[in-house]
């Protein structure tokens, strides 16, 4: 009887895991509650221990380097009897908690190489890209994989999306849309093809399809997911795109700032929405404050050095002087990256709100070419773009207005 009870237990946490995957990697629902029965039920189940270290990576937060070093220490003990598979993820957790997540790409890499149907490993290896900025990588490790994969294998649809985000990044719009859509016809459920779509349409510039596959596949990504805020702020940008500021604001109010303490990568979208408010020349009242406030909270430098610029975004529109200095300080005794690129950019956002439009615009203008190294998407990082362009108009805006006057 208890040999039974205890393979029922196992099945059980094994099931459970599988649920947990399930909703990491379709950004649907919260992985949490699943991923703790998994492990109640079965304290020595491998793959969970390797999910929860594939969560705290994918979360890009300082905060979650605690958990990696339980999994690492726990699973360090059990060497001997992991797999080669198994192994590969406790390596490749390590070099993301060394701070090489350079290598860590790597590692994640060769995992998919050797068993291209390991769909966190393909998750984890685009996160790592996606973090350096690497957008060809990013599309190449889930490319390779999609000869291995046909229609009825579990789990086709994550690796379709994977791959159309990956095609998105690197400016391949229409397929990505055709492969997401493919996707979402093996499960409608999958907010990160709806996402991957959403991304393609933004990137193609059209808004107003954007707006409309958004809207009419609602009921697909509005879930308690990790993705749900971000899809929102997917929303709220193609509405501001076309012209609907006050909308875009009603969004930020309803679905973005009750996240931003949550998440620092959803404390990011929620300054880099205001700021775009602003710059369309829409009144946030006292919204800086509360981003402002998340980001005070959470440990500076970020591992994410564009988390780190939009924080400067928050800071600086909030007046508050002391964080920024925090801030600078942080970013110039750290990594490369923090000291040559986002350090002399969010100077230049910090110069946009001071009104010095043309240092802004100087500075700015000096390191765009370097933008990518700060990671993300280029939607994301086109809050430096449309920053310059604002300072530059400023800028010709004031001389005009010298000429005028002399």
């Amino acid at each position: 009887m208890l040999a039974t009870t205890s393979t029922a237990a196992r099945y059980d946490a094994a099931r459970a895991h599988e649920h947990a995957l399930g909703c990491f990697l379709r950004g649907s629902g919260d992985p949490g509650p699943a991923l703790e029965r998994a492990l109640d039920g079965d304290p020595d189940l491998v793959p969970a221990h390797l999910l929860r270290a594939g969560l705290a990576i994918a979360s890009k937060d300082r905060g979650a380097l605690g958990l990696i070093d339980a999994v690492l220490a726990r699973l360090g003990r059990a060497l001997p009897r992991l797999s080669e598979r198994e192994r590969g993820h406790l390596a490749a957790a390590h070099a993301w908690r060394v701070g090489a997540p350079d290598h860590a790409a790597s590692l994640y890499a060769d995992i998919v190489r050797l068993w291209p149907h390991d769909l966190l490993a393909l998750r984890l290896a685009q996160s790592c890209c996606f973090l350096l900025g690497d957008a060809r990588g990013l599309h190449e490790v889930a490319a390779r994989v999609m000869p291995y994969w046909r229609a009825g294998m579990p789990g086709y649809d994550c690796a379709l999306a994977m791959h159309a985000f990956g095609l998105e990044e690197i400016g391949e719009c229409d397929r990505a849309q055709a492969v997401g859509r493919r996707a979402l016809e093996i499960e409608p459920r999958n907010p990160v093809a709806v996402h991957a779509v959403a991304h393609a349409l933004a990137s193609a510039g059209d808004p107003r399809a954007g707006l409309h596959w958004m809207e009419g596949r609602a009921d697909d990504w509005m879930n308690d997911g990790a993705m749900v805020a971000h899809n929102w702020w997917h929303v709220a940008l193609f509405h501001l795109a076309l012209g609907r500021a006050g909308r875009a604001l009603d969004i930020y109010d309803a679905a973005i700032a009750p996240a931003v303490a949550h998440s620092a990568t959803d404390a990011a979208d929620a300054a880099a929405l205001l700021w775009r408010l602003e710059l369309n020349g829409i009144d946030v009242g006292q919204r800086w404050h509360a981003v402002a406030q998340a980001f005070t909270l959470r440990p500076m430098p970020a591992l994410w050095p564009l988390v780190d610029v939009h924080a400067a975004l928050a800071f600086a529109a909030a007046g508050r002087a002391r964080e920024l200095d925090r801030l600078r300080s942080a970013l110039a005794g750290a990594g490369r990256v923090a000291r040559s690129v986002a350090l002399p950019i969010a100077r230049g956002l910090e110069a946009f709100a001071a009104g010095e439009y043309a240092q802004c615009a100087a500075t700015l203008a000096a390191c765009r070419s370097d933008a990518w190294r700060l990671g993300g998407s280029p939607l994301q990082r086109e809050i430096i773009d449309v920053t310059l362009a604002a300072a530059g108009a400023r800028t010709a805006g004031r001389r005009l207005g010298h000429a005028a006057a002399a």
